[in-house]
């Protein structure tokens, strides 16, 4: 198994022969696992490694939440996970951890518990970073991607859609497409939609005019998919380009299936 970040963990123990116990565990489970005795290391080889994973099992309860709190307020750790070993939840409410990251484990446990939870917050993260690396793509594309529910309703607008538009995320939540495009357009998207839905076109490429919050009337040229969620249709994703030098250059523009 090829190793990495993603497979890294940090284990940290202020008993030697805990640690090894610990280190062991996890081990087993094909990680490679980085070794710290007390929460000055643990936040130095967190900072060098950037672990998938910190697992604190200390003999201290107070150093345990100290250790907690330095990480969550050190910027480039902030967001790794925490599995806090020989601890409760009612332990750690005042050190408002993160159910979305974190996870508990009584003593005594069990290994296999042990290698479960670990597992369970690694994949987690894994998926979480390939969610920001994704909605990251989508703020630095320079077309326009968008969404909306199936009656039209915008849900979501990338950083081009709302510079090209002047709409603001939350602006454009309150409106639907209808109120933005001519009757014609509205048709022709419809008419696009009713084709995906029908199973008769996966995706459709199409042109329309969007009318931008000043009142500018933009032409662009949109590729279209439809949003699945258990396997119903639920919302449509949108790529859109703006062509406007396109007619600038006198092409003159043609709708496509």
């Amino acid at each position: 198994m090829s190793q990495g970040p993603s497979h890294t963990i940090l284990a940290v123990n202020d008993r030697t022969d805990q640690l090894e116990v610990l280190t062991s565990t996890i081990a087993l489970a094909e990680y490679t696992v980085l070794k710290a005795t007390n929460p000055t290391a643990a936040i130095r080889l967190a900072l060098e490694q950037q672990p998938a994973l910190i697992v604190i099992e200390v003999s201290k309860h107070q150093t345990a939440q100290d250790l907690y709190r330095r990480i969550r307020s050190t910027k480039e750790i902030a967001e790794t996970p925490i599995l806090l070993v020989g601890a409760k939840e009612n332990d750690h409410k005042d050190s408002a951890t993160d159910s979305s990251k974190d996870d508990f484990l009584e003593r005594p446990y069990e290994p296999i518990t042990l290698a479960a939870k670990v597992a369970r917050l690694v994949e987690r993260k894994r998926t979480q970073d390939k969610l920001r690396r994704f909605f990251d793509l989508i703020d630095n594309a320079d077309d326009v991607v968008y969404t909306h529910d199936l009656e039209g309703n915008y849900t979501s607008l990338n950083v081009k859609g709302q510079e090209i538009t002047g709409y603001s995320s939350a602006e454009i939540a309150g409106l639907d497409f209808r109120t933005l495009a001519t009757a014609e357009d509205v048709e022709l998207a419809h008419s696009k939609l009713r084709s995906k839905l029908n199973g008769e076109a996966k995706n459709t490429i199409y042109e329309l005019t969007i009318k931008a919050k000043d009142g500018t009337r933009i032409p662009f040229e949109v590729n279209t998919q439809l949003i699945y969620e258990n396997g119903k249709p639920v919302g449509v994703q949108g790529i859109a380009r703006d062509i406007r030098a396109t007619y600038t250059l006198g092409f003159v523009p043609t709708n496509q299936a």
